[in-house]
C-alpha cells in the first residue's frame, strides 16, 4: 500500500514567511496610495484659495475701474465734478461725480438721476492702497463727518518695480 497525503502541496495555503512579504507590499501601496491623496487634497485646497483671492481682487478692481469712469460726470456743467487730487506717492486718488440726488447717508436707488450737485450720496470717492495694511480701500465722502471707509481688496502686495498704483496721464 502506498502512502498519500490527504492535502497536496498547493492546497496548504501560504508559509507565514509569505503572508509576511504579502502584507508588508500591501502596506507599501496603500501608503502610496495614501499619500496621493493627501498631496491631491492639499493641492486642490491651494488652488480653491488661489481662486477665491484672484477673484476678489478681479471684483474689487471692477468696482474701482467702474467708478473711476464716472469721474467726472457732470452732465449739467456746473457741480465742477472731476479728479480732485492724486497723492504725489501714487497711493491715493480722490474725485466726484454728479450721478445720484440722494442726500448723504442715503442709497441712490436703482435709477440714480444727477442733479447739478456732488455734494450728493456716493458722489466723493476715494481710493487708497494702504502699504501698511497691504490694502485697497475705498473712502466715501473723505474728510467729511460722514466719512465711510470700505476694504475692497486684502492681502495686495506691492508691486515689484515700485510703480506708482494710480497715475494721471493727460492725452
Amino acid at each position: 500500500m502506498t502512502y498519500r497525503p490527504l492535502h497536496s502541496r498547493s492546497e496548504q495555503g501560504f508559509s507565514l514567511l509569505e503572508m509576511i512579504i504579502g502584507l508588508g507590499l500591501a502596506a507599501a501601496v496603500f501608503g502610496v496610495l495614501v499619500s496621493f491623496f493627501l498631496d491631491f487634497g492639499r493641492s486642490s485646497t491651494t488652488q480653491n484659495a488661489a481662486a477665491e483671492a484672484q477673484q476678489n481682487a478681479r471684483a474689487g478692481l471692477d468696482f474701482v475701474v467702474r467708478e473711476l469712469r464716472l469721474a467726472g460726470l457732470d452732465p449739467f456743467q456746473n457741480s465742477g465734478a472731476g479728479i480732485e487730487d492724486i497723492s504725489s506717492s501714487g497711493s491715493s486718488i480722490r474725485f466726484t461725480a454728479d450721478f445720484c440726488n440722494e442726500p448723504i447717508g442715503n442709497s441712490c436707488g436703482a435709477q440714480p438721476e444727477p442733479d447739478g450737485s456732488v455734494e450728493g450720496a456716493g458722489e466723493r470717492i476715494t481710493y487708497l492702497y494702504d502699504a501698511g495694511q497691504s490694502e485697497l480701500r475705498r473712502v466715501l465722502y473723505e474728510g467729511t463727518a460722514s466719512q465711510a471707509w470700505t476694504t475692497l481688496v486684502s492681502g495686495v502686495v506691492p508691486n515689484p518695480n515700485n510703480v506708482k498704483l494710480f497715475t494721471f496721464v493727460d492725452g
